[in-house]
This record gives structure tokens, sequence and C-alpha cells, in this order.
């Protein structure tokens, strides 16, 4: 690995172009949530067919959906261009911070007491509100949503993919 790659993060890929002017949509990772608005005059990459990676300098984006963006890199300025970066990664740089990696909660477990006994439960779904995480358990048979709120969550361990969750017993 060179020295630019080590300081890179894979964000998506080209999917499509859009108009005639040379516009491209970026489908992000999906454990990647876009935390910058200001995105002109930075710098992404892909690689091209000889695996090297090409600088891209945006010139204008929007954020069409939240794993969604629209971009015009400077220097593609027809659709024959944008069809040649389409199905390429993108990568962007760390030190740049326009995104936060988010976790991917279904490769978590859900730890929690019941009736003074430590349970331990894989998460099966998440959905999000808008406001906060919902974790999706099967127990006993039925399907439970836990919210991700403070009454119900204690802590969250990344490292070892556990969330600890209290007053369970008010859910089931």
């Amino acid at each position: 690995m060179n020295n630019l790659e080590s300081q890179l993060i894979l964000i998506g890929k080209i999917v499509n172009t859009f108009g005639k002017n040379g516009q491209v949509k970026l489908l992000l990772d999906d454990n990647l949530e876009l935390v910058s608005d200001d995105l002109v005059n930075k710098i992404f990459f892909y690689e091209d067919a000889n695996k090297i990676l090409q600088p891209l300098k945006i010139v204008q984006s929007t954020q069409t959906q939240q794993n969604l963006l629209q971009i015009k890199f400077e220097g593609i300025d027809n659709i024959s261009q944008a069809e040649a970066l389409k199905n390429r990664k993108v990568y962007s740089l760390r030190k740049d911070n326009l995104f936060d990696e988010v976790p991917d909660f279904t490769t978590y477990n859900l730890i929690f007491t019941l009736n003074d006994k430590e349970r331990k439960t894989p998460i099966i779904s998440v959905m999000e509100n808008g406001q906060y995480n919902l974790f999706k358990i099967k127990w006993n048979g039925k399907e439970i949503w836990v919210p991700g709120v403070e009454e119900y969550i204690e802590n969250i361990d990344t490292i070892q993919k556990n969330i600890f969750a209290k007053n369970i017993e008010r859910l089931i």
C-alpha cells in the first residue's frame, strides 16, 4: 500500500451520469454519512484502468438522497467523459473529515438483564426514525423494537459490538 492509499477512505461508487455536462451520481457506501455540506474544491480519487489513483476536483455537488451525491468534477465536461467514470470506486482523503462511519448495528448483540439473568440476542434489523435508531430483536418468538434512547440504552461498545440495554421488561 503506498502512502496515498493509506490516507484514503473508500466512500462509494459512481453509478450513473446526470445531464449532458458531465455530472455523475455517486452512491455512498451504507456505512458512511456525509457530514460536510461544502465539497466544492475537495479532491476525490478513483482508480483508472491501470489501477492508478487519479484525482477529481469537485466543482459542484448536491446531496439528492441520504446516500446519493450528484457531482460535477473539473475537466469532466460531457456525458462521454462521465460515462467513462461509471462503476469506478471513489475515495476521499481521511484528513478532510467529510464522512462519518456509521456502525452496522445488525452485526451487534443486544445485552440486557431480565429476571436477574443476563441475556444476549442478535440485533436483526435497525430503523432510523429521524431522531434515533430503533433496534429489532427476537425474544420468545416475538419481534421487539428497542428505542435507541437513554431510557433503554446504557452503553454501546463498538469494539465488542454490543449494545447494553435496560428497562427491556417494559417492552416485552
